[in-house]
C-alpha cells in the first residue's frame, strides 16, 4: 500500500451523522487490478489526480472540493463481468443553495447524468447511490465534474450488480414494468421491503408489503431493491 492518511470520516445513517476516525488508504495497482476490488474497499478522492484538475483538499476532512468545473478521475476500476452496478458516492457540501450542489457523472468518457447532492452541514458527510454501467476486463473510468455550487467528495465504492430484470433465488421474486407501473411479486408469506431510488440515487419510496406491490412511476430509470435484491428498471 502506498500511503495512509488519518482523516475524519462521517458515517451517515438516515439523518444521523457521527464523526469517527478512519484511514484513507491508497492502494497499489497490483491490488486494484483484481476484479471487484472496489466492492470491499473505498476508492478515496485523495487517491486520484485531483491536483491536476484544479480541485483541492477541503480542510482536514479528507474530502476533495470542486469548483470552476474541476474533476476527479477514478481510474482502473475492474469488474468481473459486464453489468449495471450501484456506485455509492460519499460526499459533503462546502456550500450550496437550497437546490443543492450538482456533479456531472461520466463513465468511460460517456455522460451518464447530473447528480444533485442535497444540502447538509459543512462538517457532515452523506451517501448517494448511482447506477453505472461497467465493462469486464477493462480499466473503467468514472469521472465526476463540478457543475454547480461547492460539492466535496470523500470517495466511492461499488455495492452490487443490478440488471434490467433480476429474479431472486428460486424465482421467488419478479420485478416487471407495464403501463408505467412497477409491479413486484414475492412468493411466500413473509413481509417484504421495497425501496425505489431515482437514477441519481434519491430515495423515492420505502414501503412494506405482503405478496405483491404496484406503483405508478414517471418515465425514467430507477433502482428497485426488494429484500436486498436490486433491479434496474426503465419506465417508458
Amino acid at each position: 500500500m502506498k500511503k495512509n492518511v488519518l482523516i475524519l470520516f462521517a458515517l451517515a445513517c438516515s439523518a444521523l451523522f457521527t464523526n469517527v476516525k478512519a484511514e484513507n488508504t491508497c492502494y497499489d495497482v497490483s491490488e486494484t487490478s483484481v476484479a471487484d476490488f472496489w466492492f470491499t474497499h473505498m476508492y478515496f478522492g485523495t487517491c486520484t489526480d485531483y491536483v491536476g484538475s484544479n480541485s483541492k483538499l477541503a480542510g482536514t476532512t479528507g474530502r476533495i472540493d470542486f469548483n470552476g468545473g474541476s474533476s476527479l478521475n477514478f481510474t482502473g476500476i475492474q469488474v468481473s463481468k459486464d453489468g449495471s452496478y450501484t456506485m455509492r458516492l460519499t460526499y459533503g457540501i462546502g456550500w450550496a443553495d437550497a437546490a443543492g450542489a450538482i456533479l456531472k457523472i461520466f463513465v468511460n468518457d460517456e455522460f451518464i447524468s447530473n447528480c444533485t447532492l442535497y444540502p447538509i452541514a459543512p462538517a457532515e458527510t452523506a451517501t448517494m447511490n448511482i447506477s453505472v454501467d461497467l465493462v469486464a476486463g477493462y480499466d473503467n473510468l468514472i469521472t465526476l465534474t463540478q457543475q454547480k455550487d461547492w460539492p466535496t467528495v470523500l470517495g466511492l465504492e461499488l455495492l452490487s450488480e443490478t440488471a434490467v430484470s433480476k429474479p431472486a433465488k428460486d424465482n421467488n421474486l419478479s420485478v416487471t414494468v407495464a403501463d408505467q407501473s412497477l409491479n413486484i411479486r414475492v412468493l411466500g408469506e413473509k413481509t417484504s421491503q421495497v425501496e425505489i431510488y431515482s437514477s441519481i440515487g434519491k430515495l423515492i419510496e420505502k414501503n412494506y408489503f405482503n405478496g405483491s406491490f404496484s406503483k405508478k412511476l414517471n418515465k425514467g430509470v430507477y433502482l428497485v431493491t426488494v429484500n436486498g435484491e436490486s433491479s434496474k428498471i426503465l419506465v417508458k
